[in-house]
């Protein structure tokens, strides 16, 4: 057996493993609710305060310590974020680890709930035993700004192992997630029953395994089919680079406005 095939079966036999002590199962055919879409590296790495980070992991003492699982929680209670992990493994700085609303990335209107995406950033060693990652579970969650129960709940059917690392690096979202579109048009009608759904908050509960060192991280993010997401920053939901007039132009569009004025004065009756 190559050297890649071993790598794959003990990945196989692993990940069957991990899911059937998670109780996850590994059943075909399951009814999928967030479903991975494909590998995106073109989102930039920024790092933390710059990108919408709503969960954040990392496994204590860097590679080879043992335990190659993570795992975190975090929801909204009304007034702050609750944030718990079986593993401890959570990092729970407010810049790491944090609900967040839907106006914050920019989710409005009638597309809202289908351009909601999910970035799994892992930032791992990138060596040939650390360059893999397992999502075994992961659930997404929607709260009202005053508290109580989920209005809204999403999660996978299956765990989901990516081979590879695109882009090793905070910031990067490297594998993009989203709703399947049976559960983004029943998420989009509670969404329109609500109206003004700007305030509402989203949270996250993820398991994953094969992490080396980290911080591996989930982010909040925008984007329509099969495009890179839109990763905006805490501080506003605009993406990407401002583009900013070169001088000249403005000269050029300040000197057309002198003109227009100049025309319209000449044509006033004395």
């Amino acid at each position: 057996m190559k050297l890649s095939q071993m790598k794959t079966h003990r990945k196989t036999i692993a990940s069957a493993l991990v899911a059937a002590v998670l109780g996850l199962g590994y059943a075909g055919g399951a009814s999928a609710n967030l479903v991975f879409l494909f590998d995106s590296d073109n989102t930039g790495g920024e790092g933390y305060g710059n990108v919408i980070n709503l969960l954040s992991m990392q496994k204590p003492g860097g590679a080879g310590t043992g335990v190659d699982i993570e795992d975190g929680k975090v929801a909204w209670n009304g007034s702050v974020d609750v944030i718990t992990s079986t593993t401890g493994f959570v990092l729970t700085d407010p810049n790491k680890t944090a609900t967040h609303t839907f106006g914050s990335v920019g989710l409005s209107g009638s597309t809202a709930a289908s351009q909601l995406r999910l970035l799994w950033d892992p930032s791992e060693t990138g060596s040939a035993s650390g360059d893999d990652t397992q999502v075994n579970s992961l659930i997404l969650s929607i709260y009202a700004p005053g508290g109580g129960p989920a209005l809204f709940t999403a999660s996978l059917a299956a765990p989901v192992f990516h081979d590879h690392i695109v882009g090793p690096g905070l910031g990067v979202g490297d594998f993009v997630y989203g709703l399947d579109t049976a559960q983004a048009g029943t998420l989009q009608g509670l969404l329109t029953g609500i109206g003004d759904f700007s305030s509402y908050r989203i949270g996250l509960e993820s398991n994953v395994s094969f992490v080396d060192d980290g911080p591996d991280t989930w982010l909040l993010a925008r984007g329509g089919p099969n495009e890179p997401p839109c990763v905006p920053s805490p501080a506003n939901n605009f993406c990407g680079q401002q583009q900013i007039p070169e001088p000249g132009i403005l000269s050029l569009v300040a000197v057309g406005l002198l003109g227009t004025a100049a025309a319209t004065r000449k044509r006033r009756p004395a």
